[in-house]
């Protein structure tokens, strides 16, 4: 049985737009997880005067299930992080507002000094990577717990083709990584449609997705948008 991830950005975003208060985040946490979810994944991007302190300062205090902070790899946000007592931190890239995959092996050096103050701290750790065997194999050197692999590359493939080879070299890197003692999650650009092919490959043990949800919500409600995704993945 796989467990679900919901990736509250699109929430922040929505808030972020409408330049006030609402909609809040950690108030659509209660009805998220008692929807079904297993974790609340939430983004940290430092953007100056955003409400992203207050936001992690009472996460863990309202998050029940699992709590999974992403952040990027710099020493005020490791820090942000411990002080936010997160089970999980995922490593990641941010580029013009979009999440991207870490370049593991070319940073090696700088992400296991990170890292090894995050896992001092009690953090599990993990890293949004691309599903390539060199990234696997440093972010085991690095000291990695977890690995979430971007299925950015599966969901925008312009033919048949090439979505199918994107997927059989997803679930060969989540063998290969799970052969490495890796735990192996998986996310970018999900929907209730495409999901349904990654839950099939067994090492994937959770999958996070945040946008596709928040848009059903529109139309269901945040409720039955996360119960819709939690049948499917369940």
């Amino acid at each position: 049985m796989k467990r679900l991830g919901i990736i509250v950005d699109a929430i922040t975003a929505l808030r972020t737009l409408g330049g006030q208060n609402l909609p809040d985040p950690v108030h659509a946490i209660a009805m998220i997880e008692m929807a079904g979810a297993d974790s609340i994944v939430y983004t940290l991007q430092g953007i100056a005067s955003s409400k992203e302190p207050r936001d992690v300062k009472i996460l863990k205090d309202c998050i029940h299930t699992h709590f999974n902070l992403r952040i990027t790899p710099n020493h005020e946000m490791v820090q942000l992080a411990i002080n936010a007592r997160a089970e999980m931190v995922t490593l990641i890239r941010m580029e013009v507002n979009e999440i991207k995959s870490i370049a593991v092996q070319q940073n090696e050096n700088q992400l296991m000094s990170l890292i090894s103050v995050l896992r001092a701290g009690g953090i599990v750790v993990s890293a949004l990577i691309e599903p390539d065997a060199n990234e696997i194999k440093s972010a085991v050197k690095i000291g990695c717990d977890y690995i979430e692999l971007n299925t950015e590359k599966y969901v925008k493939s312009d033919t048949l083709t090439l979505m199918e080879q994107e997927l059989e070299n997803i679930k060969a890197m989540a063998m290969a990584a799970a052969k490495l003692n890796l735990g192996v999650t998986a996310s970018g650009h999900l929907n209730y449609t495409n999901v349904r092919d990654l839950i099939k490959i067994d090492e994937i043990e959770e999958i996070n997705v945040g946008h596709s949800v928040v848009s059903r919500a529109l139309f269901v409600g945040l409720d039955q948008a996360v119960r819709d995704f939690v049948t499917i993945v369940k």
